[in-house]
């Protein structure tokens, strides 16, 4: 919980290559913990968006990690989801619809709470508190990422149809 905890506190600081680490670290002591891997992933591809010449090339290793989380909830969509939206940014619309088809396909999206270490400071009730502050902004960054799925969805289908796609653009 403490290596989970601390790369998500990476995560938040825009240390990437530190948050991959620790999650790894984490990964190699709980392997089955689907929330691990989906953190892995946000990591892996804002790794990989900084370089944005070949970030398409680079997105490989995320969309991995989000397969790997999926795998371990299958009956989640949220990593399918996040997937789609990661593949969108860079441009790969057919692997990020092949996700987002395969997400759509499950029962629905839950959303995981990070483990809350209570010896964050004197005062575990404000150690709990600042904790639950921390998980409300993950949240909301997983949300808005699955609400970028929809706009891009749009996008696309906006594109379909200026080619001369009626099928494609009603398909999207």
């Amino acid at each position: 919980p403490y290596r989970a905890s601390l790369a998500h506190t990476y995560l938040a600081a825009g240390k990437y290559q530190q948050a991959k680490e620790a999650l790894d670290q984490a990964i190699a002591r709980k392997r089955d913990d689907p929330l691990l891997y989906l953190l892995r992933a946000q990591a892996e591809a804002a790794l990989a968006y900084m370089n944005p010449e070949t970030k398409a090339e680079e997105i490989g290793p995320a969309l991995r990690s989000f397969d790997d989380a999926a795998h371990l909830d299958p009956e989640n969509s949220l990593a399918l989801i996040q997937a789609a939206s990661v593949a969108f940014e860079v441009g790969k619309q057919e692997a990020a619809l092949a996700k987002l088809e395969a997400g759509l396909k499950l029962p629905g999206m839950s959303l995981y709470r990070l483990p809350i270490p209570g010896d964050l400071g004197a005062n575990q009730t404000q150690s709990i508190r600042m904790w639950q502050h921390v998980q409300v902004w993950q949240w909301m960054e997983l949300l808005a990422r699955s609400q970028n799925v929809t706009r891009m969805m749009l996008r696309y289908g906006k594109q379909k149809e200026e080619a001369g796609d009626l099928e494609g653009a009603e398909a999207a």
